[in-house]
């Protein structure tokens, strides 16, 4: 009799412990996107693609602190993870994959630029520095052709680079194998197959660029060139199928229009074709699994997390993409 009424008085007990653990479970799930989010938001980030893994390197937080995390993005999971970290915290850096591997380079640190060809493995997480640029160097792109890594234009800290340069990851042979026809920093740097493409960039004197180039980077010969709509610097650009594409940039402001270049016709003919969801510049595009993502700054509508726009040029289809930390098991 006394047994059964001590269960009776603990029951009361046992159903608000059950409440509050009903309350915290729920507040975790539908939090889970927010709780762990607070650290991806980042600005000035490089990025390079391997499959459905987006890297994300780098980059300056809201406060405008250095980071050296390498990010792993998801695309298929929707997830997001650090898994490794740069030899020191940076920004500007550029970045491009090759043979399963991403390769960062140059940079800005807090206290200059950076030289530095850093080898990054996202499946063993080694990181190592593989070669050294001819000098410091930032605001340049990078690309990997034919096997071999070209880190092309920038900024020294005192002017302008025109310099293609080649770098063998493998042996960390560095040489300059050609130069652009003008000085640049803040272009666009894309490739496709063996050729490089180089959009838009601003000179020593503060002058925005409108070509559109198609560039032998063993050579440094210029093929191919053509013009954008209007001159402008800092976009992000990317081969899809036959057409490349500029997205945002700054020409006096920073501009939303997604410009597609047609690669078939002869003088590289451009036109804007849709808009993004809000102006943006000094973000990095890559492409996977068929479409284009333009990363970085942080998601209008998702506040705190990274922005992750997904471009479907065929569809003139836009969306932001929301991600949880890969911590969570749900």
């Amino acid at each position: 009799m006394f047994k059964g009424l001590g269960q009776i008085r603990n029951a009361p007990l046992i159903l608000y412990w059950a409440f509050f653990a009903t309350v915290i479970v729920v507040i975790m799930y539908f939090g889970r996107t927010v709780i762990n989010h607070p650290w991806t938001a980042r600005d000035w980030i490089a990025a390079a693609a391997i499959d459905e893994k987006v890297y994300v390197l780098g980059g300056q937080d809201k406060r405008s602190g250095l980071l050296d995390d390498v990010l792993e993005i998801n695309l298929t999971s929707r997830r997001l993870r650090v898994i490794a970290s740069l030899p020191a915290p940076g920004c500007c850096f550029a970045a491009a994959a090759l043979n399963g591997r991403v390769y960062v380079l140059g940079g800005q640190g807090s206290k200059g630029y950076y030289d530095q060809v850093i080898e990054v493995d996202p499946y063993t997480k080694n990181v190592n520095i593989v070669a050294t640029l001819p000098s410091p160097r930032v605001y340049g792109g990078a690309v990997a052709v034919l096997g071999k890594l070209y880190y092309i234009g920038g900024w020294d800290g005192k002017q302008c680079l025109d310099e293609i340069v080649e770098i063998n990851p493998l042996t960390g042979d560095v040489h300059v194998t050609g130069h652009l026809p003008t000085a640049m920093e803040f272009l666009a740097v894309t490739a496709e197959d063996d050729r490089v493409y180089v959009l838009g960039g601003e000179d020593s004197q503060g002058n925005l660029s409108d070509n559109v180039m198609e560039i032998d980077p063993t050579t440094g010969r210029v093929i191919r060139i053509g013009g954008l709509p209007f001159p402008q610097a800092r976009g992000a650009a990317k081969v899809l199928g036959k057409n490349l594409f500029l997205l945002g940039g700054w020409r006096g402001r920073l501009t939303s229009e997604i410009v597609q270049v047609d690669l078939i016709s002869q003088d590289l003919t451009a036109r804007i074709i849709e808009s993004l969801p809000e102006p943006a510049a000094d973000r990095a595009a890559v492409k996977a699994m068929g479409k284009l993502y333009l990363i970085g700054g942080t998601d209008p509508g998702f506040k705190r997390q990274i922005a992750v726009w997904e471009i479907d040029p065929q569809l003139r289809k836009i969306q932001a993409l929301r991600f949880r930390s890969a911590s969570f098991p749900w």
